[in-house]
């Protein structure tokens, strides 16, 4: 099978700002476990320090913080290259012309261009490779009916349609460093490819582990069943 994670940046700090390194540790293993038998592509995010780096940038026009958010991606990207090269073969990339060829290796990436999240670079990712998953790591243990952090009345969700998760991501701010659940640009790619994209809890990676065993964890998204 072919593998795309999305890993929030979220998950690599602590409210404190302290880096989690054992949250790189733990997606290291799992990786580890997924190759040779999968092929994998793990694309990171900027999250909490992109949010910090805008709140001081603030007088820096939305292309200029896409820039800066997209640097610290790269940062996470190379971090995790580094602890996985340890273990298996590891290709770094920074365009998508680099992402194509043989995958012989696990690919890991950042963010590549303005006005895209990494939302959106993973799911291009997972359409050119002819990804048959693309895992999004993020806060939770399950989409949720509305936003979990603004409304305690919410609704955990096992499985949601394309059209469900276009709805749900209208209730979410969008902006660098701030694409909680998911973006429209990233659900219109996997939408038109037919990707199914299953948002687990990083916190426990593994748990990708017991979806691909047939285990019901998670919120999986895909299209309108016949």
């Amino acid at each position: 099978m072919k593998i795309v994670i999305k890993y929030g940046g979220s998950l690599l700090y602590d409210e404190h700002m302290k880096f989690n390194s054992n949250a790189v540790e733990k997606i290291t293993e799992v990786v580890n476990q997924l190759y040779p038998e999968h092929k994998v592509c793990v694309v990171t995010g900027g999250g909490r320090l992109t949010r910090m780096y805008s709140n001081a940038l603030s007088s820096l026009n939305m292309g200029e913080l896409d820039m800066v958010a997209i640097g610290v991606t790269r940062l996470h990207s190379y971090i995790f290259s580094r602890y996985l090269a340890k273990s298996v073969p590891v290709r770094h990339i920074s365009n998508y012309e680099e992402l194509l060829g043989t995958w012989d290796s696990v690919i890991t990436t950042g963010g590549f261009y303005p006005g895209q999240s990494t939302n959106g670079t993973a799911a291009t990712c997972a359409e050119l490779l002819g990804a048959d998953l693309l895992v999004n790591f993020f806060n939770y243990d399950r989409v949720h009916s509305d936003d979990p952090e603004s409304n305690t009345d919410v609704e955990p969700l096992s499985r949601v349609t394309y059209s469900r998760m276009r709805e749900l991501i209208r209730k979410f701010h969008q902006a660098p460093g701030h694409y909680e659940l998911f973006d429209t640009n990233a659900l219109n790619t996997v939408e038109r490819s037919k990707i199914p994209v299953i948002f687990l809890n990083g916190r426990n990676p593994s748990n990708i582990l017991k979806h691909l065993k047939g285990e019901e964890v998670g919120t999986l998204m895909e299209g309108e069943r016949k």
